[in-house]
């Protein structure tokens, strides 16, 4: 089994959990206006305020009369807390507080991702979205993955970039390009635009992943195609160079989108499975609808084929579609809307317009979209640890949901804590995440719950335990470096640090015989 190196976090500088958990270096005080300053060195020689303030070392004067201070180590969050608290109550300050890293909050700015894409917006007690503002401040996607569409093909729009779009293949007519001929079909398009359509460009819709490559193949044609056309373009995505009278393809995909169905009650295609398998065996992802007939999944292709993440539909309100196909076949479900009313799934159509659809062909593409996403951090993921992943991540169903004993998968997407598993997975958590699969397909609803909750509960741990021993290297190489320096016959005077060329630097509450901060707080 791969596993990354873990790099406290793989996209650290972006993962919403290291927010909450990061490391703590800097401090920020305000003196309280007319207060007496007295020297570090001084207060050092009280020892009910040595405590207070050891070794900190001047940063910078801020606007307003505050200072920023370096702290001896870098400090966890609860610590630094109890610092500044310490501090506060021993020396005359307006304030003290630990200097918090500030993270972007990733939304965009497309006209319509606001009020008409509730599918991406966070899930709350009403809208049962997949979070992508959370997913998307871990990372926005990357151009080295390669999503394969295998559909009715595309349309040129105006909402998807014309050089995310790679060189595919027509199986309606090898002669031409993968596009719908007359734009009447624009089924490929819309799946297409939820995946992938240009994102915080002040127009349209905001699609899942940012800046994946998009690889059309037009495997349907005029409303239907066949398991050769389906089966034929799989092996193509996945670098077949047998797939007769074709183009070799350059850009073999990391994951297939396959929002297409069977018709009839039958089993997964001998023909079919042998496609799939061969891009599994090639390290692809493949994703498919789960159906729309709300029957049981496992007379619906390709859903019922092995190795492949079925996807069923889900409403605004995280209940089963009407439509949507259900069982045991189900890996999880993602929103795919109503047939009725406002909730649909907004995405791009034909002649630059925009419109709405609904359908397991919408919800899979969410799901294609997030493993793009999770494969742009964290490239070591296999399909299995995806599956894990998403499992684990999924936001239960509503406790009156019928999908408790019709079955719609683990729970609803969510985007943002697959990235989350996605960027700090490890053995450890691959661990925890096969323990509750296995207990998702065998635990009723009441149970699932706290089960759920149990398992975030100890991720939280399992990253807290990797934090404070990534601190513990930290605080013993910087240690290991001072002594090093100091052998080598550096010298500084006080706690800054500081030279005497250095001292025209400091501000006038601050000297080479160390920080000047303020009096001992007197005592009422």
């Amino acid at each position: 089994m791969k596993f990354p190196i873990r790099l406290s976090c793989l996209i650290a500088i972006f993962c919403q959990w290291a927010a909450a958990q990061a490391p703590i270096e800097h401090i920020i005080i305000k003196p309280t206006p007319g207060a007496l300053a007295t020297s570090l060195s001084a207060i050092h020689q009280n020892e009910s305020l040595k405590a207070a303030a050891p070794s900190l070392e001047f940063d910078s004067a801020l606007a307003g009369g505050a200072y920023r201070l370096r702290l001896p180590y870098a400090m966890s969050p609860a610590e630094a807390e109890a610092y500044v608290l310490s501090l506060h109550s021993h020396l005359d300050l307006e304030y003290a507080e630990p200097d918090w890293r500030v993270y972007p909050a990733v939304i965009p700015n497309d006209s319509y991702y606001q009020h008409e894409q509730w599918n991406l917006h966070s899930p709350n007690i009403s809208n049962y979205g997949i979070d992508m503002p959370g997913a998307w401040a871990i990372t926005t996607g990357s151009a080295e993955i390669t999503v394969a569409v295998i559909d009715t093909g595309i349309v040129s729009h105006e909402d998807i970039e014309d050089n995310r779009i790679l060189p595919g293949l027509n199986l309606q007519n090898k002669l031409l390009a993968p596009i719908d001929p007359d734009g009447g079909d624009v089924h490929g398009t819309h799946v297409t635009g939820i995946i992938a359509a240009q994102s915080d460009n002040g127009i349209g819709i905001a699609g899942i992943d940012w800046n994946a490559q998009i690889l059309p193949v037009r495997a349907i044609g005029f409303n239907f195609g066949s398991i050769t056309t389906l089966s034929e373009g799989i092996r193509w995505a996945a670098g077949d160079d047998s797939v007769y009278n074709s183009t070799v393809n350059l850009n073999v995909a990391n994951v297939i989108n396959l929002s297409v169905q069977t018709d009839g009650d039958r089993e997964c295609s001998s023909t079919l499975q042998d496609a799939i398998n061969f891009a599994v065996a090639n390290d692809i992802i493949v994703v498919a609808a789960a159906g729309n007939f709300n029957l049981d999944s496992t007379g619906t292709s390709p859903a019922n084929c092995k190795n492949v993440i079925s996807v069923g539909a889900t409403t605004y309100d995280g209940n089963r579609a009407s439509y949507s196909n259900y069982g045991n076949m189900v890996t999880l479900s993602a929103p795919g809307g109503a047939i009725v009313g406002n909730y649909k799934i907004l995405s791009t159509m034909s002649n630059n317009n925009y419109g709405y659809l609904s359908g397991t062909s919408m919800a899979a593409p969410h799901v294609a979209g997030v493993i793009s996403l999770m494969l742009a951090a964290n490239p070591l993921l296999s399909q299995e640890d995806i599956e894990l992943i998403l499992i684990g991540s999924a936001t239960l169903f509503p406790a009156d949901s019928d999908c408790h004993s019709k079955g719609c998968g683990a729970g609803i997407l969510n985007a943002h804590r697959a990235l989350e598993f996605a960027s700090t997975y490890d053995e450890h958590l691959r661990s925890l995440l096969q323990n509750y699969a296995r207990l998702v397909k065998n635990t009723d609803y009441s149970n699932l719950v706290g089960q759920h909750e149990k398992l975030q509960a100890e991720y939280e741990q399992l990253q807290q335990q990797i934090l404070e021993q990534e601190q513990l290297q930290q605080s013993q190489q910087e240690r290991i470096e001072k002594r090093l320096l100091g052998s080598s016959g550096s010298s500084s005077s006080g706690g800054c640090g500081a030279g005497s060329s250095s001292d025209a630097t400091l501000p006038a509450a601050f000297s080479l015989a160390g920080i000047y901060l303020l009096r001992p707080r007197r005592n009422p």
